[in-house]
């Protein structure tokens, strides 16, 4: 897996507090864009300005408005991850409630409790 040069640099020891906000923004440029997922080679050449086609512009600019809204603040950066955790919990547990009851159809107890209820009850 080869780094960026902005990872290799910090990596080494140079200015690492300088390039943390660098580090965090070159994260999210990458998540934002794909590449990663994207099967490439991972070199630099894919990354470098001069070598990309201009469909990248769109992406760039999500990314930056993307990093300037929500990862360039550590403050911010936190309540991210909180509140994306609430709602990927919310979300995770609501499926797979889901995906049980689908299932489980007709053999939960609110699915044929209607058959052993007393109608001189009611």
């Amino acid at each position: 897996m080869k780094l960026l040069p902005s990872v290799m640099f910090a990596l080494k020891g140079h200015h690492v507090q300088n390039k943390i906000p660098r580090l965090r923004y070159n994260l999210a440029q990458t998540l934002l864009r794909g590449s990663h997922l994207q099967g490439g080679t991972g070199s630099y050449l894919t990354h470098h300005p001069s070598l990309r086609s201009s469909h990248y512009t769109a992406d760039m600019s999500l990314a930056k408005s993307v990093y300037h809204l929500l990862f360039r603040r550590t403050s911010t950066f936190a309540v991210t991850i909180m509140v994306g955790a609430v709602f990927f919990e919310r979300l995770f547990d609501q499926g797979g409630d889901a995906i049980f009851e689908q299932m489980n159809r007709g053999k939960l107890w609110k699915h044929i409790k209607h058959n052993y209820e007393n109608k001189e009850e009611e």
